[in-house]
C-alpha cells in the first residue's frame, strides 16, 4: 500500500536578519532491515548540557545587559547632564527600569536617548508619563519594559525626478509594558521621537543646496514619498528632527525649477518658496511671476507654510469656496488659524484679486500666530512714504507691524502703492521674508 509523502519548509528570518528552513511532516517510511531494528544512538550527555549551558548564558546576558543599563542610568541621575545617554548595538533596545527610576527621571527633568554610530533617537517624555503608568501599576517596584525598535531601509521607490534622496530610510517602533499589560499610549500618534542622524561625508557630498533639503515619509497606500512640514536643525553633518513611530520617514533634496522665472527679480525667493513644496499646485511648470495673485491662492500658502496639520476633513467655512479646488482645505485651515476672515455672508471671493494692504494684513496675522511677538503701534513710521496716507484706515496698524519687522518694503523708496494689485512674484516674496523672520 503506498503511504503518502508530505513536506513542508518554511524559510524563516530571526529578529537579526538570519536566514534559516524549518521543515515539518510525514514521509514514506523507509522499508524494514532484514537484520532487524537498530538501536538508537543515546543521547550525549556532553552535547545536551552544552545547550542548556548556551541558552542559560543568553539568559545571562540579557539579564546582565538590563543591570548594565539600570546602573548606567542610576549612575547618570548623579550627573549634572541633562541627557542620559544609553549606547545599543542591535537594532532593537528594551529599557527595563522600575517605575520609581522613571519618577526620579522626571523629577530631575532629564532626557533618555538611545545612540550608535549613526543614530540618536530620544525617548520622548510621553513615555515616561507617571500618571498614565500609574493607572496600570502602583508599585514603584514595578518594571517598566519599554522596547524601541530602530531601523534604516534603502530607499522605497521614487518617480519624483527632483527628490534626491540623501539618507537611508529610518523607522522608529516602540511598545510599552508594564505588570505584563500594554501601556496603550505608546502607539499614541501624538507620540513624537526627536532624533539626531549623523550623515557620512558621502551623504554630505550629495546635497548640493542644504536650504532645499527636506524630510519625506512614505505614504504606504498611495506607495510614495510625501513632504513633512518639519523643521531640520543642523550642525555640522548631523541634522536633527522629530518623527513619529511606526512610520518610515528619509531625507530628501528638492529643486523646484520654473521656466519664466530665470531672469526675474523674484526668482531666489521663488525657488526657495517652491523647494518646500509651497507651490506644487499652484503653478507645476511655469510661474507666471507678474500675474495678479488671488485672495485663496495666498491664504493656501499661508498655511502650506505654517500649518503641520494635513487635515483633509476640515470644517467648510465658506459656500462660495468649491471643495474640489487644491486650495479648499488649505484655505479652511487659514481661516482656522486665523490668518484670513471673509468678505461677510460666509463668502471668500476666493478667486478675487488681492491689494498689498490686504495681503499684508493676512502676512501679519500669519507673522503673531506663528511668533507671538507683541509689536509696539508706531504708525509714523510710515511717514517716509509719500503715499501713507492712502493707507485703508482698517490696514494701518498691520502695514505699520509690517514694516517695523522688515516684512514689507515699499515699491520705491517713497511708495508703498497699498491699492495695487499684488503680484504672484511679491507674495512669494512677502512670504519668504516672513519664514526667514521666524525661523
Amino acid at each position: 500500500q503506498l503511504q503518502p509523502t508530505i513536506k513542508i519548509s518554511v524559510d524563516v528570518q530571526d529578529a537579526k536578519g538570519q536566514n534559516f528552513s524549518v521543515k515539518f511532516g510525514t514521509e514514506k517510511p523507509k522499508p524494514e532491515d532484514p537484520e532487524g531494528p537498530k538501536e538508537e544512538p543515546r543521547p550525549n550527555p556532553t552535547e545536551s548540557s552544552t545547550e542548556d549551558s548556551s541558552d542559560h548564558s543568553k539568559d545571562n546576558t540579557k539579564e546582565d545587559l538590563k543591570s548594565s543599563i539600570k546602573n548606567k542610568v542610576e549612575e547618570e541621575l548623579k550627573s549634572k547632564k541633562e541627557e542620559i545617554l544609553i549606547p545599543f548595538k542591535e537594532k532593537e533596545m528594551t529599557l527595563s527600569l522600575p517605575l520609581s527610576l522613571f519618577q526620579e527621571i522626571k523629577a530631575k527633568d532629564k532626557k533618555i536617548a538611545l545612540e550608535n554610530k549613526a543614530v540618536k533617537v530620544e525617548v520622548p517624555t510621553l513615555l515616561t508619563d507617571l500618571e498614565e503608568i500609574r493607572k496600570l501599576s502602583n508599585d514603584e517596584k514595578q518594571v517598566v519594559d519599554i522596547m524601541v525598535k530602530i531601523s534604516t531601509e534603502e530607499e522605497k521607490t521614487n518617480l519624483n525626478k527632483q527628490l534626491h534622496a540623501i539618507s537611508k530610510g529610518i523607522k522608529v517602533e516602540v511598545q510599552g509594558h508594564i505588570n505584563k499589560k500594554k501601556i496603550p499610549f505608546y502607539s499614541s500618534s501624538t507620540v513624537e521621537f526627536p532624533v539626531n542622524l549623523s550623515l557620512s561625508s558621502e551623504e554630505i557630498n550629495k546635497i548640493d543646496n542644504l536650504y532645499n533639503v527636506n524630510l519625506y515619509k512614505w505614504n504606504t497606500e498611495k506607495r510614495q514619498w510625501e513632504y513633512v512640514n518639519e523643521k531640520l536643525s543642523w550642525k555640522g553633518s548631523n541634522v536633527t528632527f522629530a518623527i513619529k513611530p511606526f512610520e518610515t520617514y528619509i531625507i530628501m533634496e528638492y529643486t523646484k525649477k520654473f521656466s519664466d522665472i530665470q531672469t526675474h527679480w523674484g526668482k531666489e525667493s521663488i525657488e526657495r518658496i517652491g523647494s518646500k513644496h509651497i507651490l506644487d499646485e499652484i503653478s507645476p511648470k511655469d510661474f507666471y511671476p507678474d500675474q495678479e495673485i488671488t485672495r485663496a491662492e495666498f491664504a493656501a500658502i499661508l498655511a502650506k507654510s505654517l500649518s503641520k496639520e494635513n487635515k483633509q476633513d476640515a470644517h467648510n467655512f465658506f459656500r462660495d469656496v468649491d471643495t474640489n479646488q487644491w486650495y479648499a482645505k488649505y484655505l479652511n485651515i487659514a481661516t482656522e488659524l486665523g490668518f484670513v476672515q471673509g468678505k461677510g455672508d460666509s463668502l471668500f471671493d476666493p478667486e478675487g484679486e488681492l491689494t498689498r494692504e490686504e495681503l499684508v494684513v493676512m502676512l501679519i496675522r500669519a507673522y503673531h500666530y506663528a511668533t507671538g511677538d507683541i509689536i509696539k503701534n508706531n504708525e509714523e513710521n510710515l511717514n517716509i512714504f509719500e503715499d501713507a496716507q492712502k493707507i485703508s484706515s482698517w490696514a494701518r496698524q498691520a502695514m505699520s507691524q509690517a514694516y517695523e519687522r522688515e516684512l514689507i518694503h515699499g515699491v520705491s523708496a517713497t511708495e508703498l502703492a497699498p491699492h495695487q494689485l499684488a503680484t504672484r512674484a511679491q507674495g512669494v516674496a512677502l512670504l519668504d521674508r516672513l519664514l526667514k523672520n521666524i525661523k
